[in-house]
């Protein structure tokens, strides 16, 4: 028996009764521009964030060297970027240490990490789990308010600078 969770990710989504529901109408209809992408990105991973957004998980799947290492880390900063939590499995521990390397530093910092079974891969786990209580620990709330407002404005001019430099090229 494959549970639900895992056999939402290997089916095709059902319709619900509009139809949209994982459509490829239901993705392009999402009118949200905040992907939070930290690694170069194409309009194909970004339509994968827009699915993702309306079903409960997504496969990814390909021959080597097409980018899915690549979209599914930033399929994972993206979604860390908007509050979630993500599971990342796989059946061998050098797909998931290659993953790893793809993750920005800043971002891996928040990962809860184990490749193994070994005694290097409980220490990797046990540094990460203190390595979030440190960030835990050292929040402050008012900084992290002041500095994701000084943020978003950064993102609200360079969004009105491009969309002045898209304008000047039509």
């Amino acid at each position: 028996d494959i549970p639900s969770g895992v056999e939402i990710l290997c089916e095709e989504p059902k319709n619900t009764e509009d139809g949209d529901e994982g459509s490829e109408t239901g993705a392009a209809q999402f009118t949200d521009d905040n992907v939070y992408l930290p690694l170069p990105t194409n309009e194909e991973q970004k339509q994968i964030v827009y699915r993702i957004r309306n079903q409960n998980g997504i496969l990814v799947q390909g021959p080597p060297g097409t980018g899915k290492s690549h979209t599914i880390a930033n399929i994972i900063c993206h979604l860390l970027a908007e509050g979630k939590r993500v599971l990342v499995t796989s059946q061998t521990p050098r797909a998931l240490q290659v993953l790893k390397k793809k993750i920005p530093p800043e971002v891996q910092a928040l990962c809860v990490t184990l490749l193994g079974n070994d005694q290097p891969a409980r220490e990797e786990l046990k540094n990460s789990v203190d390595g979030i209580n440190l960030k835990y620990s050292d929040w402050n709330q008012f900084e992290g308010k002041r500095s994701i407002t000084k943020l978003e404005e950064d993102l609200y001019e360079t969004k009105k600078k491009k969309a002045d430099n898209e304008r000047l090229l039509r």
